[in-house]
């Protein structure tokens, strides 16, 4: 489930506030009162939007496709420029995308991308537009929904094939078939494997909101941050080394992430399966936590001194594959 996540202010942080605007200022305040405290619920083939203050607005929308049964586990609010007054409801089942438009109870996009079961949705804080899906595939998603769908894979030759790859979606590739239908295009992918990407399904996933940043975690009990690259229209960036990576701040899989600060995470993970006195038949389990802490290679990327992000970060080794650059505030 999800809830409505803004409220009469957030339009002067939207878009960096270009959208706060006396013509659709008086629009938003409309919208606000429609869907103030409405929570979007996923079921089986069905997704359920219940409002809040006796509002009438509150719906059932049923998506059918027998080509990607189950059930609609991820479900996120955004929106779109073209149309801010518009809340979309983005949800997934198994590794398939669906966009609805809440105002008008329609699906207005459909899309594929992932190899895997997409685990969560996340969307940008200041730009409601941008995507994060995590999946099994060890891999994360960044879709701009303002786009529409490729209609041929643009997948680089790996030497000495001169070829268009053929590899899978953990590798940050395209299958052959169109994108999807309606909106949203993918542009960033986030790799999973050994070279600095998850190992594991990817759980949870949270977006930077001042600066090109994502952080990700995943059940290899792993914490990536990652920057966001340039993004394009014509070609899909991909990313396969983060700026930072650890997995010695919880003991389990790690199960959500979120940005307190400039530099400062929160990080909460399941209960750990341990061994009592080594036995391996007397198991246990024990207490999954929740930690606060600083990232310590903020300022090196991000200096003070430097208004504008580099155009090239790349950190070392230990940065992307056991980094300590970290500091407990508080478990």
């Amino acid at each position: 489930m999800a809830l409505f996540p803004w409220d009469y202010q957030s339009l002067e942080s939207l878009w960096s506030g270009d959208m706060n605007k006396p013509d659709i200022r008086e629009g938003w305040q409309l919208m606000i009162d429609h869907f103030l405290g409405a929570i979007v619920v996923g079921g089986t083939n069905a997704l359920a939007v219940f409002t809040s203050r006796g509002s009438p607005g509150g719906f059932c929308l049923r998506i059918s496709d027998d080509k990607t049964p189950g059930e609609l586990r991820a479900v996120a609010w955004a929106l779109s420029n073209e149309k801010p007054l518009e809340p979309l409801i983005v949800c997934s089942r198994g590794s398939m995308l669906y966009v609805l438009n809440a105002k008008n109870k329609q699906i207005i996009g459909q899309l594929r991308g992932h190899g895997g079961e997409i685990t969560s949705i996340v969307v940008h804080p200041s730009f409601p537009y941008l995507v994060c899906t995590c999946s099994r595939d060890f891999s994360a998603r960044i879709y701009d929904l303002t786009m529409p769908p490729r209609d041929k894979p643009n997948n680089p030759h790996w030497p000495p094939s001169t070829a268009p790859s053929l590899g899978g979606a953990p590798h940050g590739l395209q299958s052959s078939e169109p994108e999807g239908i309606g909106i949203g295009r993918c542009l960033v992918v986030l790799c999973g494997g050994p070279s600095g990407g998850h190992e594991a399904a990817v759980l949870g996933a949270a977006f930077h909101p001042t600066h090109p940043l994502i952080a990700t975690c995943g059940m290899d009990r792993a914490v990536k941050i990652w920057r966001l690259p340039r993004m394009s229209f014509d070609h899909m960036a991909r990313e396969d080394k983060p700026l930072f990576s650890s997995t010695r701040i919880h003991k389990a899989r790690i199960l959500s992430v979120n940005w307190l600060g400039l530099d400062v995470l929160a990080t909460s993970s399941a209960p750990a399966l341990k061994r009592r006195n080594g036995d391996r038949n007397d198991l246990y389990y024990e207490d999954g936590t929740i930690g606060i802490w600083r990232w310590l290679g903020f300022d090196r990327f991000f200096p003070a001194t430097r208004p504008k992000p580099s155009k090239v970060m790349r950190g070392c080794a230990s940065d992307y594959q056991e980094s300590c650059k970290l500091i407990y505030v508080s478990t």
